[in-house]
């Protein structure tokens, strides 16, 4: 009697729809080890420029990284995302303190604008928690990673414009 070899059947395997998700979860951890090198590499940066940043490590996960501003409800980012990037005084607390600060930083507009050696973004709209004083850089964002030391390089120094431009007036809000 001869037998012949056993013949399997694929009864399930990975769906056309498992296959789409396992490339697109493929696509975001590429493109999380991309932000993660681009913040440890600024961070490193900004670590040699200021200490603003000195207890703040990366996450790839997310387009930004903050720091504590020395009071709560504020703090400093750093943001980039495809093609731009741009540095933060970000105001989070209760909608009555934000609103507050704000207007008193607002009401300094001037000597605060020439202080930093720029015009500033004011970014406040009722009904969101979350506000911003802001400046962008011009050259580019994580997409444009030729550039990166020159992206990285004009956010620390915005960012310690920004943070001598504010810092006189940070202890007197409420």
């Amino acid at each position: 009697m001869i037998l012949s070899p056993p013949y399997f059947n694929i009864a399930a395997g990975p769906s056309k729809e498992g296959k789409i998700i396992g490339g697109i979860k493929k696509e975001f951890a590429a493109k999380d080890q991309r932000r993660l090198e681009f913040f440890r590499q600024l961070l490193e940066l900004s670590n040699a420029k200021t200490s603003l940043f000195k207890n703040v490590s990366p996450a790839g996960y997310q387009s930004w990284v903050n720091a504590g501003a020395g009071k709560a409800g504020l703090a400093w980012d750093y943001v980039v995302r495809r093609h731009d990037a741009k540095v933060d005084l970000f105001l989070w607390s209760d909608a009555e303190t934000n609103l507050k600060r704000f207007n008193i930083l607002k009401a300094k507009k001037e000597e605060i604008e020439s202080a930093f050696g720029e015009p500033l973004e004011w970014d406040f709209k009722e009904n969101r928690k979350q506000h911003y004083i802001r400046s962008w850089t011009k050259i580019g964002g994580i997409e444009d990673e030729d550039q990166w030391p020159a992206i990285q390089n004009d956010l620390v120094d915005r960012l310690i414009r920004l943070e001598k431009a504010l810092r006189p007036y940070l202890a007197s809000l409420p």
